[in-house]
């Protein structure tokens, strides 16, 4: 909180996750992208099992890279008073 000049508190504004939600959309679409690829092209030379593992890695990467862009936001809007 900021002290005003007048020695009224105010606190910052709350600001929406616009860039948590662009990024969250592109993860998924570049996901869904990689996937298709994969099982056009590469997944040929690959078992069952080893196209399950690589789903399923991919799958995983992608959320903890949406996982840390949301936790981001929360840690910023935390200090602008969101709860």
């Amino acid at each position: 909180m900021n002290a005003s000049p007048e020695g009224h508190f105010h606190e910052k504004k709350f600001s929406p996750p616009f860039g948590a939600i662009i990024g969250t959309i592109l993860g998924i679409v570049a996901w869904l992208v990689f996937i298709l690829l994969y099982a056009l092209f590469w997944s040929k030379s690959y078992d069952l099992f080893q196209n399950v593992v690589v789903t399923i890695v991919s799958f995983l990467t992608t959320g903890l890279l949406v996982a840390v862009m949301w936790i981001g936001w929360l840690r910023r809007a935390g200090k602008s008073r969101l709860w």
